[in-house]
């Protein structure tokens, strides 16, 4: 038996197409704990609250939303928020803004709600949460903090 032979009988591969292969056969990135894909929205974990606010994050910045043409993200080692700030700035974005995230601010909320006030379900999570973080990711936030911060050209 040669070693090709001894793969077929001890693994039994099989074709499949890319996609198939990494959203399926590829282990999670995420240790499997992503409410509502690896498992069940626990109203009761501050994880999944956090998550919910991480969401609304991206949906609700809808002031910005007609200027979005392109959108890029970096994760970078960085001097100060001040100093990108001033850069961005400098390069000609037109609004520079600092500001903070709904992933934290569900977190907050979850760690000050008492549990006999959480919503029973993910939906009446969602409607408690979208108005509470639409408005918490318009607000300025200290630059100091190192915030996310939104740049428009």
């Amino acid at each position: 038996m040669d070693i090709f032979e001894w793969i077929e009988r001890e693994f039994k591969p099989r074709q499949c197409l890319t996609d198939e292969l990494f959203y399926d056969e590829v282990e999670s990135q995420s240790f499997r704990c992503l409410p509502l894909i690896y498992e069940p929205f626990d109203i009761n974990d501050r994880a999944h609250w956090r998550d919910r606010g991480s969401m609304f994050d991206y949906l609700l910045l809808e002031k910005l939303r007609p200027d979005i043409m392109e959108v890029r993200t970096c994760d970078l080692t960085h001097p100060s928020g001040m100093t990108w700030v001033e850069w961005m700035k400098e390069i000609g974005f037109s609004e520079v803004r600092p500001s903070h995230g709904g992933s934290d601010f569900a977190g907050k909320l979850f760690d000050n709600l008492p549990e006999d006030q959480h919503p029973e379900d993910i939906g009446a999570l969602d409607d408690l949460l979208r108005p509470l973080v639409k408005i918490v990711v318009e607000m300025p936030a200290p630059v100091e903090g190192d915030p996310m911060i939104t740049a428009v050209t």
